[in-house]
């Protein structure tokens, strides 16, 4: 074949060498061309017909049933904007509609890191969201940031981000841990001290507001029986409720940790420690069991007899689906909200399509994220761009109103500045404000359905 191959060449006349040279040539520079769009390194010049959204959301395993709850506000968030037309881009002239490709993290880290590296290298989304929890959180967030591509979502409570200047990290979920002295020199060297001093005092106390709201009807002691979950939500809580009540300051003067302990999650039978919680003086129980295991918990303490008067549930207490499973059993629970935005005319559309879809009203857990779709399209309307680096910019300069809460960013990055209501659920969905007293509508409600 090579001899053929040169006999050939040789009666050519010169043209119709140049011109095979010529195919060749532009040949091999459209398969280079081709080889290197399809590994994300050149870009012809299409054009930009959409924003394209992606996320890892645990839709099933642990933590499933939040992240349901959170698809189904992003696909009616996304309706509404799509209906208007999409997200103006003041650089392009027009408006964009958002498309959202998702995959199901099965409550997995590793599978969360692996999709959301899928999500960013394969799909070529342009931003990404998030549901909660801090271990799948810091396992996204850990690759967003070492792609360069904005992270939006729950993310959990962690100091994370902050430590490792996750600048593409941005949540509404805010942390609660002060930073340790060498925590807080760190974060010192990275954003200055005055930025750093700003984050600190702007973090909000989760008990704070539930424990104002009953201290009166306790008799102005307050005896907590702590029952977490060991894993970074449960540890943080305690630590910050230890922490406050060794303070004795203000509604903390009076009150004290009668019982706690720690449960690997995923426990069935808390027959044990529910006896030892009612064997104390405690009348505040605190926990942040994931749903089903809030469920498990107030069934137990109801066969047990235990008839604390207040029930605090952080985690489990606002999903869905443990007011489907609960039922009448969550009445009286009470718990931290974040201002509802009753008035606000993109709120109240969502509420309509919701009843439409689902025959009653969203839950937190079901409206929170559309807070993020809010807060992006606020970002990419001020940065009049969808590059990364000018909507990161205008991300870390937020400071406005999304949803009746103020949304801002003390340091260019991680947590917000979260206000908290205290709500008491008076059945299955339905809920009112017992605190503060300035936009309180119902008084609370005592004692538990099965006393």
């Amino acid at each position: 074949m090579k001899s053929e191959g040169v006999k050939l060449a040789k009666g050519l006349s010169k043209v119709a060498l140049l011109a095979i040279v010529v195919v060749v040539v532009l040949g091999s520079v459209a398969s280079y061309l081709a080889y290197m769009y399809l590994q994300g390194q050149a870009s012809p010049a299409i054009e930009k017909n959409e924003i394209l959204l992606g996320g890892s959301f645990c839709l099933t395993g642990r933590l499933g049933k939040s992240g349901d709850d959170f698809l189904k506000a992003i696909r009616i968030g996304m309706s509404i904007i799509n209906d208007e037309g999409g997200i103006y881009v003041k650089d392009l002239g027009r408006k964009l509609p958002l498309k959202l490709i998702y995959y199901d993290s099965q409550s997995d880290a590793v599978r969360a890191s692996s999709d959301t590296e899928r999500l960013i290298l394969v799909d070529k989304v342009d931003f990404l969201l998030a549901t909660h929890g801090s271990i799948l959180g810091t396992a996204i967030s850990n690759v967003a940031n070492k792609y360069g591509v904005i992270l939006l979502g729950d993310l959990g409570s962690t100091l994370h981000y902050e430590l490792n200047n996750h600048k593409y990290t941005f949540t509404y979920f805010a942390d609660v841990r002060v930073p340790k002295p060498d925590q807080y020199q760190t974060m010192v060297d990275l954003y200055g001290k005055d930025r750093v001093e700003d984050f600190v005092r702007s973090m909000p106390i989760i008990t704070q507001r539930p424990f104002e709201a009953v201290v009166d009807l306790l008799g102005g002691n307050i005896k907590v029986a702590a029952i977490m979950t060991d894993d970074d939500l449960g540890h943080m809580m305690l630590d910050e409720l230890s922490r406050l009540i060794e303070s004795g300051i203000g509604v903390y003067k009076n009150a004290k940790i009668v019982y706690s302990t720690f449960y690997t999650p995923g426990l069935t039978d808390f027959s044990s420690i529910i006896l030892e919680a009612k064997a104390t003086d405690a009348n505040y129980f605190f926990g942040c069991p994931n749903p089903t295991e809030g469920v498990i918990l107030l069934r137990q303490m109801k066969e047990l007899g235990w008839r604390v008067p207040v029930v605090h549930m952080q985690r489990a207490g606002s999903a869905s689906e443990f007011q489907e499973m609960a039922g009448n059993l969550v009445r009286g629970l009470i718990g931290p909200i974040g201002p509802e935005p009753v008035g606000d005319p993109f709120f109240e559309e969502f509420k309509r399509r919701f009843r439409e879809m689902y025959g009653r009203d969203p839950q937190p857990t079901e409206y929170g994220p559309i807070r993020y779709l809010i807060l992006l399209r606020d970002a990419i309307e001020r940065a009049g761009s969808i590059d990364t680096e000018k909507v990161r910019k205008a991300l870390s300069e937020t400071n406005t109103m999304i949803l009746g809460a103020r949304v801002r960013f003390p340091l260019g990055l991680g947590h917000s500045e979260v206000e908290f209501y205290v709500m008491q659920y008076t059945e299955p969905f339905k809920y009112g404000i017992i605190y503060p007293k300035e936009v309180a509508n119902m008084q609370p409600i005592f004692p538990k359905p099965w006393d």
